[in-house]
């Protein structure tokens, strides 16, 4: 066997797997930017992502700081809420703070202070 044919078939050992595994790492990637693409526009339809905007707080950056369950627990609360009523009036007057009762006030809180923190 020549010594070139030995190198090729050390290098496709090692290639093969390589390759392999960053042909994962960019699939897992391409397949969470398009579940968290539907999460924002999900978010986005929701009374919960109007009154994220209305605190300034970007809904991509809400969706991707948040686990996934924390963001459907969150559009659950808004969803079930009493003061629904109330919080669309909020939502018209484009107020900057939040309604009073708002069972996601913490949630909200949270968001906007960590858009606020210096990167």
């Amino acid at each position: 066997m020549s010594q070139g044919l030995i190198w090729l078939s050390v290098a496709a050992v090692f290639t093969l797997p390589t390759a392999l595994v960053l042909y994962v790492i960019f699939r897992n990637h391409r397949a969470a930017d398009l579940y968290y693409q539907g999460l924002y526009h999900s978010l986005e339809q929701e009374r919960l992502g109007k009154l994220l905007k209305e605190q300034g707080v970007s809904l991509d950056h809400y969706v991707r700081s948040n686990s996934s369950t924390e963001v459907f627990n969150a559009i659950k609360r808004c969803r079930g809420c009493v003061q629904q009523d109330q919080c669309d009036r909020h939502l018209e007057q484009h107020r900057q703070d939040l309604p009073a009762d708002c069972e996601n006030r913490e949630s909200i809180a949270r968001a906007n202070t960590l858009v606020e923190q210096p990167a």
